[in-house]
């Protein structure tokens, strides 16, 4: 709630409709092979990718992915782009980049995340996991197993209806340290949402 306070100005106090924050980030503004250590698209910025090969860094890339087996899921992919975890295939295929973990924030609180992952060559039996975190701490997961190796496979994770400052994807298993191949698109951070109308009375609580 003390974050919510930010949100409310004199002119709305009596009441408020229901407003959001949010970005989606879909890579299609970058030319192919773009590359940074720290890529904000729509808002969201991604940082902190480890690929656990025992370099001191590494780097987002940008992959054109629309002549690629990817046309095949129309409601998750959107051309022309996707954001490798450090690598890019050039022209219209796809490229899967081996990835240990990272993170993407909007730098704000939020509420919902959602992330596209599309995935082949991976282990079955390790495991990619969304973790939304808050003041130093895990407040929600969600996450998917791999049962296949060489099938490319499509998953969504989503964390809806808490409140966090950024979200970590990171891997798990017994192979390749945990690794997972990968590319992602349609990132979306949005929230907080007010949805609530406060009478005069109710928004004096507010401040006691």
């Amino acid at each position: 709630m003390r974050r919510s306070l930010l949100l409310l100005s004199f002119t709305a106090m009596v009441g408020w409709s229901a407003t959001a924050v949010a970005g989606l980030a879909t890579f299609d503004s970058f030319e192919e092979g773009h590359m940074a250590t720290e890529l904000v698209d729509n808002g969201i910025r991604f940082f902190d990718l480890d690929r656990r090969l025992g370099d001191p860094e590494y780097f987002f890339t940008i992959d054109r992915a629309d002549g690629s087996e990817l046309n095949q899921f129309p409601d998750y992919f959107s051309a022309p782009n996707v954001l490798g975890l450090g690598g890019w295939v050039p022209g219209p295929d796809v490229g899967y980049a081996r990835c240990g973990e990272f993170k993407f924030s909007t730098g704000e609180i939020a509420t919902e995340a959602r992330a596209e992952f599309f995935t082949l060559g991976n282990y079955v039996g390790n495991t990619v996991t969304m973790e939304a975190w808050l003041d130093g701490e895990v407040v929600a997961t969600d996450s998917f197993i791999f049962t296949t190796t060489w099938v490319l496979e499509h998953h969504t994770l989503e964390i809806v209806g808490v409140e966090f400052e950024f979200i970590r994807i990171v891997g798990h298993g017994q192979e390749i340290q945990g690794c997972f191949f990968a590319v992602l698109d349609n990132v979306l951070v949005s929230g907080p949402v007010a949805t609530e109308l406060l009478t005069w009375g109710e928004v004096k609580t507010l401040f006691r």
